[in-house]
């Protein structure tokens, strides 16, 4: 109060962070520098205080664009990314306690401090659940699935199982993923089904477009089994029909197993040589110059066997597509074997040739009886579609009649795809995918010539192409 009886009104400020410290905030008596000070210096609660607390002398590093950008350390990341390089190069949680390795990040940064092995268990954990939730929120979004799952024992006699899941995403790349690793009670048929159907359940997968697993009798039994148990979902293309592919590399294990049976004394004898051999230098010269004076080469069973092996790394890759390759390869396989049955003077090279076509035959030969997905891969891939196809299945020698009746059904299964693709399709996009009639012959077209090395089979359908081009 003044002395002429008046009030002096005094206007405090108060923090708006930690809410409880006030200011005598009177411009012209106070100022604001206490305030000031408050914010930059005392509150603890300021983000102000808190970006000075993390920050570190910048260092200037290469951004992916080539460009200088500021790299500020973090703890937190710093340690995200030790626990991912642990998993991707598969190492144990204790190499993190070796003095070696703490030296070396000291080296790197004196303030990270390296974590113990139990918190490196907790984080690999931890990651997993993230990394799992994200890929069940893909799985479970609606996207179809193919699955490759197989069975075996380990040297203790305990039974594994493990499904692999590949689907695309939205941009159209190729994923891979294991969604099982468990423990089985045995390899029946209807332990093998249940495991299955448990696993997509966790998994929430709906649709399933193929099951590839190998020439086991209990898988076949299982997908049977399978097939009827997820046909009353829906989550079935043509209601399972073409489910089941069989593995075409442990078909191809099968046929060159069956080969090597009428080389088995030879081989037995052959390793028994090379381990003599190689247990001394002056021996290995020594062979080595007897096979030059001798002219031995061993060329006409290498060829037999190189085809075989490149045609399993091939069909056996994970990250790219391999349906499409698979129809060509075994014609490539077929015709090798019967030029060697019919042609090869060797006497060894012809029995392991007959009895690998016998093998052959037995579960490729007749053509009609495989899996119609693969031939609609064919189909599908533009350097052949479909007079590809019919060209070769009419050259191995299948009837004219039943050449025209897969292609009546190869035509109908890409009607029947269009339609059931379109039903999955945005709201935004039906009109686009109806509104346009489906032409009779879609994908009757002269295929482009194939990119790459050109192989018997090829070649004979391109010179095919020729002269009907000639004719006309």
């Amino acid at each position: 109060m003044n002395e002429d009886g008046s009030y002096v009104l005094h206007v405090k400020a108060v923090c708006n962070y930690c809410k409880q410290k006030e200011y005598p905030c009177g411009s012209k008596s106070y100022g604001t520098k206490n305030m000031r000070y408050h914010v930059y210096n005392a509150c603890q609660q300021s983000p102000v205080l808190l970006d000075k607390s993390n920050q570190t002398q910048s260092v200037l590093t290469n951004s992916t664009k080539g460009e200088l950008i500021p790299l500020h350390y973090d703890k937190d990341y710093a340690r995200k990314k030790l626990i991912q390089m642990i998993i991707i190069d598969e190492l144990p949680f204790n190499m993190v306690e070796g003095a070696g390795f703490r030296a070396f990040c000291q080296s790197l940064n004196a303030q990270f401090l390296v974590p113990s092995h139990p918190t490196i268990a907790r984080g690999v954990m931890s990651c997993f659940l993230e990394e799992k939730a994200k890929l069940k929120s893909i799985l479970c979004s609606g996207v179809r699935v193919s699955l490759t799952t197989d069975t075996w024992t380990s040297i203790q006699t305990i039974n594994y199982m493990a499904v692999t899941a590949h689907f695309l995403d939205e941009d159209w790349n190729l994923h891979k993923r294991i969604i099982s690793f468990s423990q089985i009670a045995n390899h029946s048929g209807d332990t093998i089904s249940k495991d299955l159907e448990q696993c997509l359940c966790d998994w929430g997968v709906e649709k399933v477009f193929a099951i590839v697993v190998d020439n086991a009798s209990a898988n076949t039994k299982a997908l049977d089994i399978f097939k009827e148990r997820l046909a009353r979902s829906k989550g079935l293309v043509f209601r399972g029909t073409y489910l089941h592919v069989r593995c075409c590399c442990h078909v191809l294990n099968l046929i060159v197993q069956s080969g090597m049976k009428v080389l088995n004394e030879s081989i037995e004898g052959i390793r028994l040589a090379v381990k003599w051999v190689k247990t001394s230098p002056q021996r290995l010269e020594k062979f080595r110059e007897y096979a030059r004076d001798e002219g031995i080469e061993g060329q006409p069973m290498i060829r037999v066997t190189k085809t075989t092996s490149r045609t399993t790394i091939m069909l056996g890759a994970s990250k790219t597509p391999t349906a499409h390759l698979v129809f060509k390869q075994l014609l490539n396989i077929q015709t090798l074997l019967t030029k060697e049955t019919e042609k090869s003077a060797d006497e060894a090279l012809h029995k392991v040739a007959a009895s690998m076509k016998t093998k052959f035959q037995f579960y490729w030969g007749k053509w009609e009886k495989v899996n119609y997905f693969l031939y609609l891969a064919v189909v599908l891939d533009p350097r052949y579609k479909l007079p590809y196809l019919s060209f070769q299945l009419k050259n191995i020698g299948m009837e004219i009649d039943m050449v025209l009746n897969l292609e009546a059904q190869v035509k109908q299964m890409l009607r029947d795809m269009f339609k059931e693709y379109g039903l999955t399709m945005t709201k935004n996009n039906q009109s686009n995918v109806y509104g346009e009639a489906v032409d009779d012959d879609p994908i009757v077209e002269e295929s482009g010539s194939d990119s790459g090395d050109e192989d018997d089979v090829d070649m004979l359908y391109h010179q095919s192409l020729k002269k009907s081009q000639i004719v006309a």
